[in-house]
């Protein structure tokens, strides 16, 4: 027999468990509509804390204030996950660059990391990282066991998700080997970086390989 408590108890877990699918169901409607409807790169470039529905509105095409809705809570959520991410520093002081050799904390600034469930991964800058995610023939182990890439934004040394961030190259400034990918978390502020600093290219993620690291060089 369900006692009083536990009456009241499961419409509660019900409403719960609705309110989260309905929650998770407008998140997922909302990254379709913005990879199909909307201004990719020019949304990414706003401040997401701030950005309303109605300017979201302005900027993707063929959709109503709900829909916007759902853009914006998928955005949120993708920028609540540079929040949780694993920090960079404090960096241990004697790790090397699994890579190069280098002390990471020689060039703190320029540091990368990524993690497994049991291990982190210093980097002295994001191309010597991108060679140990990218050639496998020369660094062997499973690539399904990374958790996370991390970069540090440029102008503010946040920490911002490797995947999603714009990275400028060609530029005149050079990281602790020589030319890099500076990574930012907005489209802006790599734009102005690359005008400020003669840039050649911003490019995403996906678009690094190994031979545009070879190129860089």
């Amino acid at each position: 027999m369900i006692s009083k408590i536990d009456k009241g108890f499961y419409p509660l877990i019900l409403i719960l468990a609705l309110t989260s699918t309905l929650f998770s169901n407008s998140i997922s409607r909302g990254e379709k509509i913005f990879n199909v409807l909307c201004k990719k790169e020019k949304l990414q470039s706003l401040d997401i804390e701030t950005l309303k529905p109605q300017t979201i509105l302005k900027y993707c095409s063929s959709i109503d204030l709900e829909d916007a809705k759902d853009v914006k809570l998928y955005l949120s959520e993708q920028n609540s996950t540079h929040q949780n991410l694993p920090k960079i520093s404090p960096i241990p002081k004697n790790e090397r660059c699994p890579v190069c050799g280098m002390a990471i904390t020689l060039y703190p600034k320029w540091a990368s990391l990524i993690t497994t469930k049991d291990k982190r991964y210093y980097f002295d800058g994001v191309k010597d990282m991108m060679k140990y995610y990218l050639d496998s023939a020369s660094f062997h182990y499973s690539r399904d066991k990374i958790e996370n890439m991390v970069v540090q934004e440029f102008y503010h040394f946040k920490n911002i998700d490797a995947k999603s961030a714009f990275y400028v190259i060609g530029s005149e400034v050079r990281g602790p080997m020589g030319a890099d990918f500076v990574p930012f978390s907005s489209l802006k502020d790599a734009k102005i970086f690359m005008q400020d600093h003669h840039g050649k290219e911003i490019i995403r993620f996906n678009d690094i390989t190994l031979s545009v690291i070879k190129n860089l060089n």
